[in-house]
């Protein structure tokens, strides 16, 4: 049973819009969707946005072509989590722009000390994100 509870509301809101971009004209579905901000969910957010920023083209490849050319850096700067950015930075960034972005990330994790960041930096390389944990929140025990 479904709770009418705000995240119930957000994600059967999302289903709708979903559902409606199978269809054969995207445009409308475009434009219907186009001020829809009710997404509070990060990852639902992501999606959708992803979703209204490409339309669909007779592509061999993907099948799609993105519209909005700053969608990628929407995404990758939202509250996903990084592991998450990651995955969507390899299946849509070329190489050049993914190498950039994990050395971006990684640089931010570091000086942040975000745990998060161990991902890329692993435990040898991850000696000052371990320091700079320390200093900013004084929890040894979980560095």
């Amino acid at each position: 049973a479904i709770n009418n509870t705000n995240k119930d509301k957000s994600f059967m809101l999302f289903l709708m819009v979903i559902s409606g971009f199978e269809t054969s004209n995207r445009t409308f579905w475009r434009e219907s969707c186009l001020h829809i901000e009710e997404f509070t969910n990060p990852y639902l957010k992501s999606a959708f946005d992803f979703l209204l920023a490409s339309v669909v083209i007779n592509s061999p490849r993907d099948g799609f072509s993105l519209v909005e050319p700053n969608i990628f850096s929407t995404i990758l700067n939202s509250e996903i989590s990084l592991v998450d950015k990651i995955c969507f930075a390899c299946l849509y960034l070329d190489d050049n722009q993914l190498n950039s972005f994990l050395n971006s990330r990684k640089n931010i994790c570091t000086d942040n000390g975000d745990l998060e960041g161990l991902i890329l930096t692993g435990l040898a390389g991850g000696v000052d994100l371990l320091q700079n944990y320390i200093n900013n929140t004084s929890d040894i025990q979980t560095a």
